[in-house]
């Protein structure tokens, strides 16, 4: 049988060694490092240099009076014999300087309390004596890849003292350069060489987004109320499984003290729980710390409460630390009274390292973009959303959209209706097969399986069997534009049931009519965080997972991670990437007397037309009021440019047509400009984005999400639309990328394999 299409089969790239993260910008430490000690020259980093740019630009800009006095110097330069870790360090060696990024430190003293977790963001072997050479390099996790990130060690100090984050131990340096290191690279995409970090990119902001980044775990946010049952326990299951835990004290008015001790609008860890009987009672106690280094809890079980006299010696000893830094004792009951969420980032599998068989974490990773007028197609109603501000913790946030520990309240702030696009957002099908392994539910119950953060067994679901799935929505490379006054979106996601008869639904044309109909099985709340994570319960199935931002028309990049205890399968529902070989090949059809007459008389002796002869005679041709015109208004001119990519398409030497392959132009053009009017139903000339992909596969085009979020973005107007010049533009340019590609396959297939990146590289044409 002759082949019908031009099909490129895209293939996953070899997997790189997971123990060599991606160089940030290409600096190599080992490499500069060494090129250092051979120069005998300390390293200047010249992608993060220190002066006034890297301070910040608002509060901390070049002309700002927090900047005034400021010195960039090396450790040794204000401090006799500094060391990158001491041997004694600890959760209360990391203390907050003057930059509002208290939720950043109370990741970072959380850090230290699992030295294998420390050591994989903090390298071990650095050193201020031994090979010492200026520089020094930390590791982050950056939406879906550890990047390594060196940087010099100068550091901004004013009269003599640290700027920003300092240690206890004022002669260690690990803290402060981990700083340094987060405000170049934390939020930048590892490949940018144009956009650089600044220390006050990292004011304000939540701890989850800095504990994915120190561990490229998931992020959940529990919001309290003051009868949380489970919460005691799910802290104690997430501090013994080596998760992060912090915690916030809302406020609407920023940061302030109260008379307890507290700092209203403040993050702080959690570093660990204590539980035991007093007189009859239960006692239950949790261990928090202020990354300030100082300001306690005044209240119950705080250093100074006589309380403690009541212990045995021995629980005395164990457990009270009379000392001014910063961490302090607290009953849980008092914990509920004084805070509203807590932030758990439970460790991915690629964090806790090799799995036995059969154990571990499933996970399945994938990069999108939400594009205005192609897939950013807001939200359904009735998605409730937690609004936020930027502030020294969380914010003042609206708990409309989640409450409890994985309870759902009905949303107190639906979004406007956006049915009419929201089935345009990114898509991808999950399927689960085999439910969990009933684990014994601890004492207070609700509690078990998976990281134990959350009440995995517990809801409505009884002992039916379940799955128990992680869904974690990441806005990616926002916090790099906050000084072009860009925040973060509302986001968040849906996840429908898939009937079995439907599974097919993505090649029908009645898709959208039929994936309205599916039922909702669980959805995240749209918070205005960078991340937003969902633990659901769902039964053996298929189902539809739809990320998609608060408001139609949004644009963004984000990551999608689904994680399962059992193994499971998930796609995007994407294209297949082909063409229709009717296309590609023209058949010489004479032309029109009037078409030919017009064509030499343009052409001129030489006969051959360029790109403005040609032009002139489209504009001829599409005149309102001429047969070969179907328009009533005329629907704009063939661009110069747009001519040139005709030319080259259907032109042999590249520069000009002759007027044999001008008949084959004229056909084809014919053929598109018939499908552009099917798509331009009111006849005004343009055509609605959305319908992009419909009609490039009606001209016989079959294209996968990226490359058509990018013609989107290139074709579109300001106002989402697409007239015929662009139009023809795009669809001359895919003609002769499906050519190159045929040119290359063997005798009677239709089948060529390229890596994702090899397609990318050749799709973007200019």
């Amino acid at each position: 049988m002759a082949v019908q299409r031009v099909t490129i089969q895209l293939v996953e790239e070899e997997d790189g060694d997971f123990g060599s993260p991606i160089c940030f910008r290409g600096q190599c430490y080992h490499s500069l490092q060494e090129s250092c000690l051979q120069a005998g020259a300390l390293f200047l980093d010249p992608c993060f240099p220190a002066g006034p740019p890297a301070l910040g630009y608002d509060q901390l800009g070049p002309n700002s009076e927090k900047a005034k006095g400021v010195e960039w110097l090396r450790p040794h330069e204000f401090c006799q014999n500094p060391q990158f870790i001491c041997e004694d360090m600890d959760r209360t060696d990391v203390c907050q300087g003057s930059l509002g990024n208290c939720w950043f430190l109370a990741a970072a003293a959380s850090l230290t309390l699992y030295p294998r977790l420390l050591y994989r963001v903090v390298p071990p072997r650095q050193s201020f004596q031994w090979g010492y050479a200026g520089i020094f390099h930390f590791q982050l996790w950056q939406f879906g890849h550890w990047v390594d990130v060196v940087v010099d060690d100068r550091l901004p100090v004013r009269d003599g003292k640290l700027l920003f984050v300092r240690s206890a131990q004022r002669a260690e340096f690990w803290a402060p350069l981990l700083e340094k290191a987060y405000a170049k690279g934390g939020g930048l995409p590892w490949f940018s060489h144009r956009l650089h970090g600044s220390y006050e990119v990292m004011r304000g902001g939540h701890m989850n987004e800095a504990f994915v980044d120190f561990t490229g775990g998931v992020g959940e946010v529990l919001y309290l109320q003051p009868d949380t049952p489970v919460l005691f326990s799910a802290i104690r299951h997430a501090l013994a499984k080596e998760s992060l835990v912090g915690a916030t004290a809302l406020s609407d008015r920023g940061e302030y003290k109260t008379e307890e001790g507290l700092v209203k609008g403040h993050a702080y860890s959690i570093t660990g729980t204590h539980k035991m009987s007093l007189e009859f009672t239960k006692v239950k106690l949790l261990r928090l710390r202020n990354p300030w280094g100082r300001v306690e809890w005044s209240g119950a079980w705080s250093d100074s409460c006589p309380r403690w006299a009541a212990l045995p010696e021995e629980w005395r000893d164990a457990l009270l630390v009379k000392k001014e830094d910063g961490e302090f004792w607290m009953e849980l009951g008092d914990f509920l009274k004084h805070f509203d969420t807590v932030q758990i980032c439970s460790l991915s599998p690629e964090v806790l390292g090799p799995q036995p068989k059969g154990g571990g974490w499933h996970v399945h990773t994938f990069q999108g973009r939400w594009v205005r007028g192609f897939n950013a197609g807001g939200g359904q109603p009735g998605s409730g959303e937690a609004p936020s501000v930027w502030g020294g913790g969380d914010g003042p946030w609206d708990r409309g959209g989640q409450s409890g520990l994985g309870e759902t309240k009905r949303p107190t702030s639906p979004f406007p209706p956006e049915t009419e696009t929201f089935w345009t957002n990114p898509q991808f099908q999950l399927t689960l097969q085999d439910p969990d392994e009933e684990e014994a539910e601890d004492d207070e119950g609700g509690l078990g399986g998976g990281w134990g953060t959350l009440g995995a067994r517990s809801g409505r679901g009884g002992r039916h069997p379940k799955c128990t799935v992680l869904l974690s929505l990441v806005q990616r490379n926002r916090r790099r534009l906050r000084a072009r006054g860009v925040t973060y979106l509302a986001v968040g996601f849906h996840v429908f049931r898939i009937p079995e008869e439907l599974l097919g639904l993505q090649d029908s044309p009645r898709r959208r009519e039929l994936l309205a109909g599916l039922l909702r099985a669980d959805r995240s709340p749209f918070s205005v965080r960078r991340d937003v994570s969902r633990r659901c319960r769902l039964a053996p199935g298929h189902y539809l997972v739809v990320p998609s931002t608060a408001h139609a028309g949004e644009e963004s990049d984000f990551t999608l991670r689904i994680f399962t205890e059992r193994q499971h399968a998930a796609t995007e529902i994407d294209n297949a990437v082909s063409a229709d070989l009717q296309v590609l090949t023209t058949p010489s059809v004479p032309l029109e007397f009037e078409m030919e007459q017009l064509f030499q008389e343009l052409a001129g002796e030489e006969e051959e037309m360029g790109a403005d002869q040609l032009q002139t005679l489209l504009s001829i041709a599409l005149e309102p009021g001429d047969r070969a015109s179907p328009w009533t208004h005329p629907p704009g001119e063939i661009g110069l440019r747009t001519c040139e990519h005709l030319i080259h398409c259907f032109g042999q030497g590249g520069h000009c047509l002759t007027l044999s392959e001008f008949q084959q132009l004229w056909y084809r053009f014919q053929g598109w400009q018939a499908t552009f009017n099917k798509f331009d139903a009111d006849k005004s000339g343009t055509m609605n984005s959305h319908e992009l992909r419909l009609a490039l596969n009606s001209a016989g085009f079959q294209l996968n999400n990226q490359l058509t979020q990018l013609l989107t973005s290139r074709y579109r107007d300001s106002h989402l639309r697409v007239d015929l010049d662009r139009f023809v533009s795009c669809v001359a340019q895919l003609t002769c990328l499906f050519r190159h590609c045929s040119q290359h396959l063997s005798d009677g297939e239709g089948l060529l394999y390229m890596t994702k990146r090899q397609w990318m590289q050749l799709a973007t044409f200019s």
